[in-house]
């Protein structure tokens, strides 16, 4: 299982064959940059100074690599169990939870996959966390958070109190899920259980549903 706290790297030649297939599917979902940019200069209008458009267009550009970044880095931790495109696009309609971007859901994709869960787990960790926390006011932040947390719990192979701690900061309801999901919110009486982390991850995320 991999070290949550790991950085991902490939060589040139990968990253190069990476990047060329993450823009093609990218193109797919975005229209491509060039589109963009003409899209956003019809509806800009003459009106825009040539500072203004030079703005627009560093700020696309910077997001398109962006996202081309966080695809590659999606295609090289994923377990196979799921294509490309179907994780983008499934990753699309997790994105459209209050206070959550493309961008910001394949990030905590990555994060998950990379300690060990699935894309379908880590989807669901996503979604299941991320409604919890817009019912508590919480937002993009909190979620960060709470990916941290899980990622520990997974690289670590253990639940302990400092990952429920943190979780329990961001999102108040989850000692009460605890409860219903293993009969105790203790971390170390869940251990005791037997329970191992995947089994946490997974039984807390269906107790959120």
């Amino acid at each position: 299982m991999a070290d949550a706290d790991a950085t991902i790297g490939w060589d040139n030649r990968d990253f190069k064959r990476g990047a060329r297939e993450a823009t093609k599917t990218l193109n797919k979902f975005e229209g491509g940059f060039s589109k963009s940019f003409k899209s956003i200069g019809k509806l800009a209008g003459p009106a825009l100074a040539v500072g203004g458009i030079a703005k627009w267009g560093s700020a696309i550009f910077e997001g398109t690599l962006r996202l081309e970044e966080l695809t590659v880095s999606l295609k090289t931790v994923s377990d196979g169990t799921e294509s490309l495109d179907d994780q983008l696009t499934a990753l699309r309609k997790t994105a459209r939870l209050p206070g959550l971007g493309f961008e910001e859901a394949i990030e905590g994709s990555v994060r998950l996959q990379a300690a060990g869960l699935s894309a379908q787990q880590s989807r669901e960790a996503i979604e299941q966390f991320g409604n919890a926390l817009a019912s508590a006011g919480k937002g993009k932040a909190d979620l960060d958070g709470v990916i941290l947390a899980l990622t520990q719990i997974a690289a670590k192979g253990k639940i302990s109190a400092e990952e429920i701690n943190q979780i329990a900061e961001r999102v108040p309801q989850i000692r009460a899920v605890m409860k219903e999901a293993f009969g105790t919110a203790v971390a170390e009486d869940i251990q005791k259980l037997g329970v191992s982390a995947e089994e946490f991850i997974s039984k807390t995320i269906d107790a959120l549903g």
